[in-house]
């Protein structure tokens, strides 16, 4: 009985150990895309943490294309939970790590017009306009 008892106890951290591993190993995957599922499922304070998580990785490897979107999508969570000042902190943020990087104008037009969206929540409408002037200018030509 006391080795039943001992092999179902063996049997279940085993079993609990193994569904950890597979979550943190799916975590380092793409911690990005697990925060664009929080955010999807509205759990912004999830996706914000995910988000942080993976900036910090990203820093650490110079992956200033990655990092932009996980910047951008920190602020989107932001903006979709209300927390304005936050949200336009972090779209500045992306805005100062494209910079660096040309290789975004579809993300740029993306954080100026959400920077226009925030800013005209917040009834500053001088800086929203700026922003959305910003945003169609950043639309490259089609011709």
């Amino acid at each position: 009985m006391k080795r039943n008892l001992f092999l179902l106890i063996l049997l279940l951290v085993s079993f609990c150990g193994l569904l950890n591993a597979q979550t943190i190993d799916f975590n380092k995957a793409d911690l990005s895309a697990y925060g664009q599922r929080l955010n999807d499922d509205k759990k912004y304070d999830s996706a914000i943490i995910v988000f942080r998580q993976s900036i910090i990785r990203r820093k650490n490897l110079g992956n200033l294309d990655s990092l932009a979107f996980d910047q951008f999508n920190i602020g989107y969570a932001f903006h979709l939970s209300g927390q304005l000042d936050s949200a336009i902190t972090n779209y500045q943020r992306t805005e100062e790590i494209l910079q660096a990087s040309n290789n975004f104008s579809s993300l740029k037009g993306k954080t100026y017009l959400n920077l226009g969206y925030v800013y005209k929540k917040k009834a500053d409408y001088t800086n929203s306009l700026k922003y959305l002037f910003l945003a169609e200018n950043s639309i490259p030509d089609q011709t």
